[in-house]
């Protein structure tokens, strides 16, 4: 572990000073497999070791902590020595950098990972939460709510509870959009999170994640929207190990007791905005010929001023 330690910062360093950036590092265990792309921005190891970490279980961020700073106050107590020649001058400053390196290492790198630790408890917690707010009160109003993060973390619990073994990877790379890495039954998939509010998924996308699945070796992929597909990425699919989860087929996972099309019959009476297509709700006019009547008002407003005739 030291080594590689040794070895990850040598080499980005190495990259810096030649004016190359990492872009990407990848770890292989026994267990996992994890490619872990790295946006250009970060020039910091620290940054990159808690953002591997926080993509782990938790639980796999404290073992790595653990034997970080074992690993590394056990080579922080070696002896330096001395040296009577030349040569051993030379090996004596190598093991002097290298005990000062573990003496400083063996708490900041076991302090990064139980911070990525956390962040990964954190967004368990709240992929859980919102798992269990949606299985509570089904709708799709609270699906336009979530944030694109938030949409990513309910579909990985969504998936969770289908006995699927998670491993997050993100998208903010040149990855084809690839958000989950789902492991069962030693069959790998693949899933892409779409979290438009305003248009319908197109075929693009679609295909860029079978193109992804056949780089990697993946047995099947899904393509999970907080809306509904076009007809050409409907076509795309057929004949191809690709699943696209809409609404209708995403509340109907997480509660799969209650068919599709029951679920929360009043939020299917509710109609797009004629303006951005977001859910609409009901108001009452306060002033003008109207006053005292329902209608319906865009859920933006004030951003949009969209209506309908209730």
């Amino acid at each position: 572990m030291v080594a590689y330690l040794l070895c990850c910062s040598s080499v980005g360093q190495n990259r810096f000073q030649q004016g190359t950036p990492p872009s990407s590092i990848t770890v292989h265990t026994p267990v996992l497999s994890i490619a872990l792309t790295m946006p250009r921005k970060r020039t910091s190891f620290f940054e990159d070791l808690i953002d591997l970490v926080a993509r782990l279980p938790w639980w796999a961020g404290v073992l790595f902590a653990v034997i970080g700073y074992l690993a590394l106050h056990r080579l922080a107590l070696q002896p330096v020595g001395t040296a009577a020649t030349l040569e051993g001058t030379a090996g004596l400053v190598g093991r002097q950098m290298m005990v000062g390196f573990a003496n400083l290492m063996q708490y900041l790198i076991p302090f990064a990972a139980l911070f990525g630790a956390g962040i990964s408890a954190f967004h368990r917690h709240q992929g859980k939460k919102l798992y269990r707010q949606l299985t509570e009160s089904p709708s799709r109003s609270m699906l336009d709510r979530m944030s694109w993060r938030q949409f990513e973390l309910l579909a990985g619990e969504a998936f969770r509870q289908q006995g699927y073994q998670i491993e997050e990877r993100g998208s903010d790379g040149p990855d084809g959009g690839v958000d989950l890495v789902l492991h069962r039954d030693g069959k790998k998939y693949l899933v892409q999170c779409k979290h438009w509010k305003t248009r319908r998924v197109g075929v693009k996308p679609v295909r860029e994640l079978f193109g992804v699945m056949a780089a990697e070796g993946a047995d099947g992929g899904f393509v999970v929207a907080s809306g509904q597909f076009t007809e050409d990425a409907r076509r795309f699919v057929q004949n191809k190990p690709i699943e696209l989860v809409d609404t209708e087929q995403l509340l109907a996972l997480v509660n799969p007791q209650e068919p599709a099309g029951n679920v929360s019959d009043t939020e299917d009476n509710v109609p797009s905005c004629p303006i951005c297509e977001a859910p609409m709700v009901e108001r009452t006019a306060r002033k003008g010929p109207r006053a005292g009547e329902s209608f319906w008002g865009c859920s933006r407003f004030p951003k949009c001023r969209g209506t309908r005739p209730r």
